[in-house]
């Protein structure tokens, strides 16, 4: 819900009577599930034909399905969007299949998950960092707010595809790494791939 609002009152103006641009097809994916992106992306093309210009899918493993469904039809280098930072969705980045991914640090929630626990412990409220009013960003779907810290997510690129690994959240090598998570055998900063 979230996300989809996000990417609405973005491109929603755009595509509206502007025509800047044109959704051609749009779908929500029940559970993120990436099989089930990647038919809905065969969809699209059905749809779509090759007027497709972009996909912006919500998270990595269902970009890594969609990815399969674009090389299928012979539609390389078409933007294509993940989010999680995940090994497969870094490695992508890397190889010129997926252009950007979202990271956010667990680092920071977890140190402010602490800072939470430590305050209740003491009898203290919750940290300055929380919000007790911010917007859609910790409403629940039942209208509720909820109190949040809010972090900033990082967008990856090429340009700092190492960001995940430098702060720990990935790997290069390794049987779960960057590299084998596309089928590349190296341990080697970046794959050894130009970046």
């Amino acid at each position: 819900f979230l996300f989809n609002s996000g990417f609405q009152s973005v491109v929603g103006p755009l595509s509206g009577t502007s025509k800047k641009y044109q959704v051609c097809y749009s779908t929500t994916t029940p559970n993120w599930t990436p099989a089930t992106a990647g038919t809905e992306m065969d969809s699209a093309y059905t749809d779509c034909g090759t007027n497709i210009k972009g996909v912006y899918s919500m998270n990595d493993g269902m970009a890594a399905d969609i990815y399969a469904s674009i090389n299928r039809h012979h539609e390389s280098g078409l933007p294509l969007t993940g989010q999680d930072a995940q090994p497969d969705g870094l490695g992508r980045i890397l190889k010129h299949e997926q252009g950007m991914t979202v990271f956010k640090n667990v680092k920071f929630e977890a140190d402010s998950a602490a800072q939470v626990a430590a305050n209740w412990i003491n009898g203290k409220g919750l940290p300055k960092n929380y919000k007790k009013s911010c917007g859609i960003a910790c409403a629940q779907a039942n209208g509720h707010h909820v109190p949040s810290a809010l972090f900033t997510p990082e967008s990856i690129t090429l340009s700092n595809v190492a960001d995940p690994v430098k702060a720990g959240f990935d790997t290069w090598g390794g049987g779960s790494g960057v590299c084998a998570s596309v089928g590349i055998n190296s341990s080697a900063p970046y794959c050894g791939l130009p970046h």
